[in-house]
């Protein structure tokens, strides 16, 4: 607080300092032109040394911990949005399944597994319900032509 009283005070002296030197040499002529680029010069010292002053502590740690912070922001997100990505196409791929099962005339119970990656993938999926051999043959092979989903990947309960 000290400093900053300082600082206002040597800006007001010399603020004063120069509009008396500017008074005093008149408004025309070279010695005038000459004082006042003169006291412009001394007023810009007096307002920018105490700025040379200042001390940024070590600027590399700041920006460390800046980069650092931004990458565990960034990480966040890019998760949030895969994981948001994933239950998309979770909620997608069990509509798609639960239509092709009702054209079948069987009501089934669908979960189905997305891996997180790069890019989310779907792994595996969870089948549950009274499906006659045939019907389930025919939902077996559309989940793995449609969906991608291996045969070994469907996991049929119930």
């Amino acid at each position: 607080m000290d400093g900053i009283r300082t600082y206002i005070l040597s800006v007001t002296a010399a603020g004063i300092i120069c509009g008396i030197v500017n008074a005093l040499l008149g408004e025309k002529g070279t010695y005038s032109r000459i004082g006042k680029m003169l006291a412009g010069i001394f007023m810009a010292v007096v307002v920018v040394h105490p700025l040379a002053d200042i001390q940024i502590g070590n600027l590399d740690d700041f920006l460390g911990s800046l980069t650092q912070e931004a990458d565990a922001v960034t990480a966040s997100g890019k998760n949030m949005a895969q994981e948001e990505i994933a239950d998309i196409i979770k909620e997608e791929v069990e509509a798609y399944i639960l239509d092709k099962a009702a054209s079948q005339h069987v009501e089934l119970s669908v979960e189905v597994m997305v891996e997180l990656g790069d890019v989310p993938e779907l792994s595996s999926v969870r089948l549950s319900g009274n499906v006659s051999p045939y019907a389930k043959q025919q939902l077996i092979q559309i989940i793995e032509e449609d969906l991608g989903i291996a045969k070994e990947n469907q996991i049929w309960t119930g």
